[in-house]
């Protein structure tokens, strides 16, 4: 009886391994690039490959799963980083970012499985520092609505997405390097700008343009996530005339990962 029980679980050990790493195949775009990719999941960890139609190169990959269902991943080709990407579940389809020499907006739709972007395991989502120096990415909402004019309605939709990095500065300061997105022209973001010290991390941004306008930006940080507040007009800043800072995002790493 011993004997059959050890058996069982030798079989059972077996096993779990191959339903942890079972692959998962996605087909998709980055940009305009049509792109298929293999990965593998176990837990909170990923790895595979993935190549452009038409060519034969793969480019490895390996990544992580975040709170707030975010998924980073690293690409690697030839032992270098060659990007990276930032993707969460919308639908049926995984949509974000590709951050590498230049950015691009990824849709990939599951071919063969499935990825797992809410691990129940909570010690998962206490991994992230509440040190607000990190990366923060909000990707992917569309806001379905209408323009009326005189004539007609016209449908419309809007594509908003943001990220931004934190790092220590002098003293008690933060330098902060944002951008937000809200559909086509409708761009805010800063560079590298030291932020100080108003409240228990609460920060802000004051700067003054040419004309004597003013630039007013609060950033908060709470429970892990980033909440930029517009205080001034755009133009001082130097967004776009209907651009908005307006936006909260969550942490996904405790390093700088993004770059523009």
């Amino acid at each position: 009886m011993k004997t059959i029980i050890i058996l069982f679980l030798y079989n059972i050990l077996l096993i779990i391994p191959s339903i942890a790493q079972e692959k998962i195949i996605l087909e998709g775009t980055i940009g305009k690039y049509p792109i298929e990719m293999e990965l593998e999941q176990n837990y909170d960890q990923i790895s595979g490959r993935y190549h452009y139609k038409g060519k034969q190169n793969y480019i490895d990959l390996k990544g992580s799963v975040f709170n707030e269902g975010i998924i980073t991943i690293v690409e690697r080709y030839n032992d270098k980083v060659t990007g990276e990407f930032y993707i969460t579940k919308r639908g049926d389809h995984w949509k974000g970012k590709w951050v590498g020499k230049r950015n691009y907006f990824i849709d990939l739709t599951p071919i063969k499985g499935d990825l797992d972007a809410y691990p129940s395991d909570e010690e998962l989502k206490q991994k992230l520092s509440s040190d607000p120096t990190g990366t923060y990415v909000y990707e992917e909402k569309f806001i379905r609505g209408g323009i009326t004019s005189n004539l007609h309605s016209i449908p419309q939709t809007r594509y908003y997405e943001s990220f931004a990095t934190v790092k220590k500065g002098e003293d008690d300061k933060l330098v902060i390097s944002f951008e937000v997105v809200g559909g086509v022209g409708f761009v805010a973001s800063l560079s590298n700008e030291t932020i100080e010290p108003i409240g228990d991390n609460i920060y802000e941004f004051r700067a003054k343009d040419f004309t004597d306008e003013e630039c007013h930006l609060v950033f908060e940080f709470k429970d892990k996530n980033l909440k930029i507040i517009q205080k001034s007009k755009a133009w001082p800043c130097g967004f776009g005339e209907r651009a908005s800072a307006d936006v909260e995002m969550p942490k996904v790493d405790d390093k700088v990962k993004l770059s523009k």
